[in-house]
């Protein structure tokens, strides 16, 4: 990023008035804190409101109890440059909740350390951008660089650094025990899941146990009514196929000798 203010070539949007004149003109309650998901890099950049720029009435009487001096939300023009802020470090949520700019959605304050304002009657060129930084186009940034040669004059610190001083190594620590907690938070979701499919695995494996005894239990039925029929069927077999039984001799001869020993009449 610009080192310079002459040497703009980024640009990041607000989407409210409110925090475009805190952030330029506030010298009572000055916004020092860009919050955002992530660090932007040290430097210059261009301010400017998004099409969609509104605050709401409400928000605005408030704001003018404490900020008397702001002019309205229909004196800041929308998609041009308000004038310069130079972002001089980055923090972690954590060591700028204190402030009242902090909003705790957001993981990075992104700390402004100078300002150059325009005046709202002669803002700067046109530019189009989205809610992280943008390039500005070469024709943008030459205008830019000769707008800022008028206006130089203008540029002054925040003292951000007094109120909000840099931590080396805190930004670092910050989303290493986010990392940290994410990983916790997943391998506890991965082993919840792992349990789920145990218990849901006994109860189908038990279902097809019982299954399993019941197949078993009826093919052995139908072996022992197949094995009786098989019985029945081989003693019938054996029945047909034996001739019949005669008496014996020792059986005739007697019944002979039984006779032949009977009284003649």
């Amino acid at each position: 990023m610009a080192s310079t203010p002459e040497g703009v070539t980024h640009g990041f949007c607000l989407n409210n008035s409110i925090l475009a004149y805190g952030m330029l003109h506030s010298t009572k309650n000055p916004k020092w804190i860009e919050n955002r998901q992530v660090a932007f890099a040290p430097g210059f950049y261009a301010i400017s409101l998004t099409q969609t720029a509104h605050a709401g009435v409400t928000e605005e009487l408030a704001y003018r109890r404490s900020e008397p001096s702001f002019p309205s939300t229909f004196a800041f023009r929308k998609g041009v440059v308000l004038g310069l802020a130079k972002v001089g470090y980055a923090l972690p949520h954590d060591k700028c909740k204190h402030d009242s700019w902090a909003v705790s959605d957001y993981k990075v304050c992104n700390i402004v350390t100078e300002v150059l304002p325009f005046p709202l009657l002669h803002t700067g060129p046109e530019v189009r951008g989205n809610f992280g930084t943008f390039p500005l186009s070469k024709e943008a940034q030459t205008a830019l660089a000769i707008h800022v040669k008028k206006y130089r004059s203008s540029l002054r610190r925040t003292h951000a650094e007094e109120q909000l001083p840099p931590s080396p190594g805190a930004l670092e620590a910050a989303r290493a025990a986010f990392k940290q907690a994410k990983g916790k938070i997943k391998e506890k979701a991965s082993n919840g899941k792992q349990v789920s499919k145990v218990k849901k695995a006994k109860p189908q494996a038990s279902k097809a146990a019982k299954r399993s005894k019941k197949e078993v239990s009826q093919s052995d039925k139908e072996l022992n009514v197949v094995r009786q029929c098989a019985s029945s069927a081989t003693i019938a077999s054996q029945a047909r196929s034996s001739p019949p039984r005669s008496p014996s001799v020792p059986v005739k001869k007697n019944i002979l000798d039984f006779f032949s020993k009977l009284p003649n009449k």
